[in-house]
């Protein structure tokens, strides 16, 4: 098992002067980070993994959104290119995986995602679109993965639905986010049990329940993010599942605490070493 972080948090304000903290994160046990595609629109892959190797940290991943349901065939083929582009640079510099964010198309505030026959559009372009981008990657050294989403308007949000995408894309890899199907209503524990044969790796995050929190969908109570562990999912659970089924892969500590904080990293280490049943922290 290993330890990551997204690499913008490194960088929050509210943590530390990014060099500091990145020096901090990696006493903790942190050995490495996830970046995001627009990040890399700044700076060079090859220029953002020397410096972090200053510090014994490596680019795991790169995580990057596309509009693979775009209604503009044209789009679509665009941002298929785009991620292509994102699988050799990843290729060209040793970083193992990309997590596909399959975005959906907003106009102002309006999702085009309104009726079952769009929804049923989108996954069906997203299916297409990530086939071809798996196939593109064989033979690359890149993981192919895509998360559980958090709204039941994106078509791969449920246990079901995640299933379906999988088995429709062979050689596609699942990142299990632990906090997202909580807000479609269903059991991480059970998303667990039933995709953990496709599992790369997992986003572990924690919710509270907070009236002066987001609202992620009507029916479900506003939400907020919290020290790890101390939220409403069954965190501790899933974590004794993993590590009987004898995972190896890489935890990202997602901490969605609303000011980032050191105390927030180092809570975040802590609960999953301890549930991992190491002394490391």
């Amino acid at each position: 098992m290993e330890l990551s972080v997204y690499s913008p948090v490194l960088a929050q304000s509210m943590y530390a002067e990014p060099k500091e903290a990145i020096k901090h994160a990696r006493s903790l046990g942190i050995t490495a980070v996830e970046v995001f595609g627009n990040e890399l629109e700044r700076i060079a892959l090859a220029d953002y993994q020397k410096y972090y190797s200053e510090y014994q940290i490596k680019i795991n991943g790169i995580v990057q959104g596309a509009y693979l349901a775009d209604p503009d065939v044209g789009i679509r083929a665009n941002e298929i290119d785009k991620l292509k582009r994102v699988v050799d640079l990843a290729s060209a510099n040793g970083v193992k995986h990309i997590m596909v964010a399959p975005n959906i198309r907003c106009r102002g505030a309006v999702s085009q995602v309104q009726t079952q026959e769009d929804k049923l559009f989108v996954r069906d372009a997203i299916v297409s679109g990530m086939k071809e981008i798996v196939t593109y990657a064989k033979g690359s050294g890149v993981t192919l993965t895509m998360e559980n989403f958090s709204k039941n308007t994106h078509p791969f949000s449920t246990i079901d639905e995640m299933a379906y995408m999988l088995g429709q894309v062979q050689g596609l890899k699942y990142t299990l986010d632990a906090g997202n199907f909580y807000c479609v209503k269903e059991d991480v524990l059970s998303a667990y049990q039933k995709l953990k044969g496709n599992i790369y790796n997992m986003h572990i995050k924690d919710w509270i329940l907070d009236e002066f929190g987001y609202l992620i969908r009507p029916e479900l109570p506003a939400l907020n993010g919290c020290t790890m562990g101390e939220g409403i999912l069954p965190l501790a659970e899933l974590l004794s599942m993993m590590k009987q089924d004898g995972f190896e892969g890489e935890i990202l500590l997602e901490v969605n605490t609303v000011c980032i904080s050191e105390k927030d990293v180092e809570a975040a280490v802590k609960f999953v070493n301890k549930k991992w049943q190491t002394n490391r922290v």
